[in-house]
């Protein structure tokens, strides 16, 4: 019997193992459009019983000569997690522009102008409550310095 992702030649050899798997032109065994594999298992995408990614997965399709050959959930990158290289910390499903992290000292870490909220996901300045309260108190200076001025001119 051959498993999903082992050497084949035909599609039998693949079938032998599951149904809904195919010898694909990478000669590996892989499961059919709109199946997944699940543990070694080709799972639905579609319909009724259809298979999804956990909490803190991502479906990622995997390609073989820019064709996509199998799809499979990937973990999200998180915070503290450790890293050699920045991309260690990209989360692929995201594009160049919407990564919000790198690694630092071997832990991806938020990039400068995103912080992390209750140790979570690593968001913009401007979105989180530092950034929003930053604003608000740099609003109450300003108006508390105008008042101070217009007493001191008073005097």
């Amino acid at each position: 019997m051959v498993a999903l992702d082992a050497k084949c030649e035909e599609n039998s050899q693949c079938q032998k193992l599951d149904a809904n798997a195919i010898c694909h032109e990478s000669k590996e065994c892989k499961c059919m459009d709109q199946f997944v594999n699940d543990g070694g298992v080709c799972a639905s995408v579609l319909g009724e019983n259809a298979c999804n990614c956990e909490a803190k997965y991502f479906v990622e399709d995997r390609k073989y000569n820019e064709s996509v050959i199998e799809s499979v959930c990937t973990a999200v990158v998180e915070r503290g997690q450790y890293c050699r290289y920045d991309e260690d910390c990209y989360q692929r499903q995201l594009s160049e522009s919407e990564q919000s992290m790198h690694c630092t000292y071997g832990e991806c870490n938020c990039k400068n102008g995103f912080n992390s909220l209750n140790e979570g996901a690593c968001i913009r300045d401007d979105l989180t409550p530092t950034g929003i309260l930053t604003s608000v108190a740099l609003s109450n200076f300003v108006e508390f310095f105008g008042f101070f001025v217009s007493l001191a001119a008073l005097l």
